[in-house]
């Protein structure tokens, strides 16, 4: 897909975020995600997306929307790093902001993958996958896809772009994937407009205060086309072993030409 076809799907997830979201003053949660070849269970072998929408936050989701909470009120601001829009320190965008700096430095240990303009691509030192990315905000706070201006969408939808197509290019193969979207949980933007109880409408408007839009990919690969990354024995009973390192992972894939390989063959 080209950038452009990227950045309709990008604003179609925003449309549907928020239409959703609003029809439904129920929900609690909507979960985007694309899952991409067949190694991943797809029946399609284009990427292809989903939308779940919930009564309740999920555990994973609910896990990081309370760690950026609780961050938020046990942190100090960290100077010439942008803070959330309440004033308090953001966990991710304090986290961009060390991964950016060790990257500027040249740092061959850097687990940055590219920058872009508003946003940054970078293997999490957290990673549990051989090529695990995420792609995150790093110049201000912004809680969900709704909040995005058009040039942030069309940065969200180049850097994603160019991630799927490093991934391609590493063993110039269709790179299977899950992808999924973390922002604030719905979109409400008043009790008043939706016509809710102001209990649900704060509830929301409170995890807004502290969720910062982030993208994560996970694909299986590992060290061919063919050899796929399995979480079984000691992995799935004790903890995740990393094959390769957090850091070789963002050297490959930063290192991985933008342009397709199919295209570079013609």
């Amino acid at each position: 897909m080209s950038d452009a076809e990227i950045e309709g799907v990008v604003k179609a997830w925003t449309k549907l975020y928020v239409g959703v979201s609003s029809g439904n003053p129920w929900l609690k949660y909507i979960q985007i995600f694309e899952n991409k070849g067949a190694m991943m269970g797809c029946s399609n072998p284009h990427p292809h997306g989903q939308a779940w929408s919930l009564s309740y936050i999920p555990s994973r989701p609910a896990t990081i929307l309370q760690s950026q909470r609780d961050y938020a009120h046990s942190q100090n601001p960290i100077p010439n790093v942008p803070l959330l829009a309440n004033g308090k320190p953001s966990l991710l965008l304090n986290y961009a902001a060390s991964e950016l700096a060790k990257h500027q430095t040249g740092d061959e240990d850097s687990r940055v993958i590219l920058v872009g303009k508003h946003f940054i691509a970078l293997v999490p030192f957290w990673a549990s996958w051989p090529f695990e990315t995420m792609v995150l905000p790093f110049q201000r706070h912004i809680p969900s896809l709704a909040a995005l201006t058009e040039e942030e969408a069309t940065d969200l939808a180049s850097t994603l772009g160019a991630v799927s197509r490093r991934m391609d290019n590493l063993f110039e193969c269709s790179f299977g994937y899950s992808m999924g979207v973390y922002q604030a949980p719905v979109h409400r933007p008043s009790a008043a407009e939706l016509d809710v109880n102001a209990t649900a409408a704060e509830e929301a408007d409170d995890w807004a205060a502290y969720a910062q839009l982030h993208v994560g990919f996970y694909p299986p690969l590992l060290r061919s086309s063919t050899v796929k990354k399995f979480l079984v024995g000691f992995e799935l009973f004790a903890e995740t072993q990393r094959d390769i390192t957090p850091e070789q992972a963002a050297k490959r894939l930063r290192d991985c030409p933008d342009l397709h390989y199919k295209q570079r063959k013609e």
